[in-house]
């Protein structure tokens, strides 16, 4: 099978217990960073596109969804509110877990998930 859905087929899996409550926020999203596919375009530039570029339209839609919540704390969309630097050693803790969850879940439940070819 093709590594790339294989990846995408374990993403799918994983998010399905992480939106449904099954999986931590400190499992899923350690996972979620770990499928990476190639995402360099030949100049090295990042560019998640360029990796899945020939696969169906609906597996790269769903792709660049892992890819954008892999990135999505970085941005402090969902900074927790009453955390500070260097006080908090909770895993993950200036991250506002549940409205992560919440947001991901919902946008998740939007995606129009395809089977995934085995080759």
């Amino acid at each position: 099978m093709d590594s790339r859905l294989k990846a995408i087929r374990e993403l799918r899996n994983l998010s399905k217990g992480f939106a449904n409550g099954e999986l931590s926020f400190e499992k899923f999203r350690p996972a979620l960073g770990w499928h990476s596919f190639d995402d360099e375009d030949e100049q090295g530039k990042w560019d998640p596109q360029a990796s899945v570029e020939d696969l169906p339209v609906e597996l790269r839609a769903e792709y660049l969804f892992y890819v954008k919540w892999r990135v999505a704390e970085a941005h402090g969309s969902f900074k927790a509110s009453d955390w500070k630097y260097g006080e908090c050693q909770e895993p993950y803790g200036w991250i506002d877990k549940e409205a992560y969850r919440k947001a991901f879940s919902e946008e998740f439940l939007r995606l129009r998930l395809v089977d995934i070819p085995i080759d």
